[in-house]
């Protein structure tokens, strides 16, 4: 029984990196199609044209920050528990992101709320890509390796027909 279930884990693990690597790359892409929306409901002509940019882009820096920060935290306290941050921290950046409020009395102020809670996810998104695979590559066995990366990232595509 033991061993059944050790022969799953690598499939688990590859999974839960691909759909992992799916809600990130969505939250990634999403951005632009919510950002034009925003635009046209806070936005007085080109009264915050600039802002728009701003909270599409947070999120990327984000990323680049995570995947700098995830790789070494991972070493530290595990993969797994590494993971499990990186996707609260999306979780909470997506969430904060969905009830986006102006912050001040001007509407636009929306934007920077929303640039904060996309930086935040953004991090937890950077996180994710280099923990994914190498979760799925080190619960693979040598003949499926390639494969289960190459399907957890493939994932992304697939975030991004969904949008």
């Amino acid at each position: 029984y033991t061993s059944s279930l050790a022969a799953h884990v690598p499939m688990r693990n590859t999974i839960i990196a691909g759909f992992s690597n799916l809600s990130t790359a969505y939250n990634l892409v999403v951005v632009n199609v919510v950002g034009a929306l925003l635009q046209g409901q806070f936005c007085v002509g080109n009264s915050c044209s600039s802002l728009v940019p701003l909270a599409a882009s947070a999120s990327l820096a984000g990323a680049i920050a995570g995947q700098l920060v995830f790789g070494w935290v991972g070493d530290v306290i595990g993969r797994g528990a590494a993971l499990q941050l990186t996707l609260a921290l999306s979780i909470l950046g997506a969430l904060a992101s969905a009830f986006a409020i102006p912050i001040t009395s001007d509407p636009s102020s929306v934007f920077i709320f929303l640039a904060t809670a996309r930086f935040i996810l953004g991090v937890g998104v950077g996180g994710v890509y280099p923990l994914s695979a190498t979760i799925a590559a080190e619960s693979s066995g040598t003949g499926d390796r390639g494969r289960n990366a190459a399907l957890v990232f493939s994932m992304q595509g697939v975030a991004n027909l969904a949008v």
